[in-house]
């Protein structure tokens, strides 16, 4: 220690000698340190050059974009691939398969037979009519509320032709002369139809008896009534469900349609609804 120098001076110039040459080491170890780069910086530049890259435009075009736009007549895109040359049976079951639904070209050209199963349209209520037809709720039809022949009343030939034009072959209930029409509901799954009838009737017959009261002397009275069950000459509506079938083009009918003939009702008749008067059954396409 030098003569004149305070103890504690001495003590503060020691500390501050040691320090300076402790960061003197700290700055001399890191002069010595290679430079790292973090790594997914990058890698993030990486993937932004390739991406920038890819939306580039191509160099041929012009800077106006206007000029690359399809907006002038002549100017649209043209696809110069070769048309797809399908097969009749193969453009049916194509657009059979759009949603899976029947289209109105699967059914036009074809003919299939018919089985009619005619019940009539009773001339009075049959809630109303005593003596009327009972129709046992076993033996009734469900989707009708009628009484069905077990065979069927007739069998003709339908013929679904273009631009829905629906022609039945002459019977005894069908006229054959006046085409009707045939339609697909819009979603494809139901078929109308109409054919020209000759009218149909039949009569039930019952027999009844009116008992006396039992305080006068007069007899029995026997009671004899009619009542008829008709379909008036004129248009007759059958509705049935159809699908898709598994072959190509073909169409699968859904158990029995439903006929049903217009009927006026209202005051004066100035409306009209169309009521059921029998079913019919679709078979087996026809080959001619």
């Amino acid at each position: 220690m030098k003569a004149g120098l305070p103890l504690s001076s001495f003590l503060v110039m020691l500390v501050l000698a040691r320090v300076n040459a402790f960061t003197g080491r700290i700055q001399s170890t890191l002069r010595t340190l290679p430079v790292v780069v973090n790594s997914s910086t990058r890698r993030y530049n990486f993937f932004k050059e390739i991406i920038g890259k890819a939306f580039e435009n191509d160099g041929n075009l012009s800077s106006d974009k206007g000029k690359g736009q399809y907006d002038a007549p002549g100017e649209e895109f043209i696809d110069s691939r070769p048309a797809e040359v399908l097969t009749e049976t193969q453009r049916r079951w194509r657009q059979g398969q759009v949603g899976n639904v029947v289209s109105p070209m699967m059914l036009s050209g074809s003919k299939y037979f018919v089985d009619l199963f005619l019940a009539g349209v009773p001339e009075r209520d049959p809630s109303n009519d005593l003596y009327g037809s009972k129709v046992n709720i076993s033996s009734r039809d469900r989707e009708t509320g009628l009484s069905l022949p077990s065979t069927p009343s007739i069998s003709i030939m339908i013929e679904f032709l273009e631009n829905g034009v629906c022609k039945a072959s002459p019977s005894e209930f069908t006229a054959g002369k006046q085409d009707g029409q045939w339609k697909l509901s819009d979603d494809g799954k139901t078929l109308r139809f109409s054919i020209d009838t000759l009218g149909y009737t039949r009569v039930v017959e019952t027999k009844g008896s009116i008992q006396n009261v039992f305080w006068t002397d007069e007899k029995e009275k026997s009671v004899r009534t009619k009542t008829s069950y008709s379909i008036p000459p004129g248009f007759v509506y059958g509705d049935i469900d159809v699908t898709v079938g598994r072959l190509p083009g073909s169409v699968n009918f859904g158990g029995s349609g439903v006929l049903r003939v217009e009927q006026s009702s209202g005051l004066f008749g100035v409306s009209s609804k169309l009521v059921s008067c029998g079913k019919f059954a679709m078979g087996s396409p026809s080959k001619d």
